[in-house]
């Protein structure tokens, strides 16, 4: 069976297709050389495929069934290129932070910042002298001692004029220490979004200050790539932040508050079960504490009738959510 042409954009059927189809339609036939380029538009459209009873004959495909096999066809393609969409600035940071931490490419304007304190001091110190630009990424939980230094410390800073742009993971929406610091900022014209994808944890300064943390293998757990490269500070915001930001869903704090927030949550801890992730690496991924997850798993295996994690897992595959969506 000759498959339909999918990697190129067909155009409207032309009338001498049109033509030729009716005539498949009523029986299958050799096509001339005249009509090999109307045979080549039903052919992009699967709406003709070889005969049944002779060679080098043809016959008319029932246009629902071409339909069907069509539009499967282009979800799919348009699934692989989410999928891609999505992968490529993950790849790309993961790729940056290999890159980095090679002694020979680590300059005098990058270097690894190795403890915890060392990482909040400076990022502290370079947000304190923004001057017209600062976005930032946290895809973790925010604790109530970290929102009480940054809410005043951005009203400030939007106040002198200072854009900003945060992206967080969905449950934030939930922490009412973050949700009280985007009400305060967004009085003053900063931006926040959700987003329930694993994105990495940064701040960018101007294009004077970079921060980016470091996930590798024998990397100290809070250790983050600082940097003053005004063009690795402009690829970070240009080729990773902003390949986010569009996915992202605006927050807006005077709207009613989203339902779909607990559900996205709950689908994304789904997600990662089954995909392997251990509840210790699903933590931060979603922003929860070890508490907060344990609460949303206890509330999943109610959903589901689920006894274990295991069972979840079964029962989850089997439902609705994990089938694939009807063409309908």
């Amino acid at each position: 069976m000759s498959e339909p042409d999918h990697g190129n954009e067909a155009g409207p059927l032309s009338d001498a297709a049109l033509q030729l189809y009716a005539s498949l339609a009523e029986t299958e036939q050799e096509i001339p050389e005249s009509q090999r380029a109307a045979l080549k538009e039903l052919l992009d459209y699967g709406l003709a495929r070889p005969g049944y009873f002779r060679t080098n004959t043809w016959v008319a495909v029932p246009p629902w069934d071409a339909e069907a096999e069509l539009l499967a066809a282009e979800q799919n393609r348009m699934a692989l290129s989410l999928a891609r969409l999505r992968e490529v600035p993950r790849t790309m940071v993961k790729a940056a932070q290999a890159y980095a931490t090679s002694g020979l490419h680590i300059s005098g304007r990058s270097y690894i910042i190795e403890s915890r304190e060392k990482v909040n001091s400076e990022i502290e110190a370079a947000l304190n002298n923004a001057q017209s630009e600062i976005t930032t990424a946290q895809p973790g939980s925010r604790s109530r001692t970290a929102m009480s230094v940054a809410t005043p410390r951005d009203q400030g800073l939007l106040r002198r004029g200072v854009t900003l742009r945060t992206l967080y993971h969905p449950s934030s929406r939930t922490n009412p220490f973050v949700q009280e610091y985007v009400e305060a900022v967004a009085e003053l014209g900063g931006e926040v979004r959700t987003l329930g994808l694993e994105f990495p944890r940064m701040v960018l300064v101007d294009n004077s200050a970079g921060f980016v943390t470091l996930k590798l293998p024998g990397a100290p757990e809070h250790a983050a790539l600082h940097t003053t490269d005004p063009a690795h500070i402009a690829w970070m915001r240009n080729a990773v932040f902003d390949a986010f930001w569009p996915l992202g869903e605006v927050w807006d704090p005077t709207a009613q508050a989203p339902t779909v927030a607990a559900d996205e949550i709950k689908a994304t801890v789904l997600k990662l079960l089954l995909d392997g992730h251990t509840q210790r690496a699903i933590e931060p991924k979603v922003g929860l504490s070890r508490s907060g997850l344990d609460r949303v798993i206890a509330d999943l295996k109610a959903d589901y009738g689920a006894q274990s994690l295991f069972q979840l897992g079964a029962k989850y595959r089997e439902s609705e959510l994990c089938r694939p969506a009807s063409d309908e």
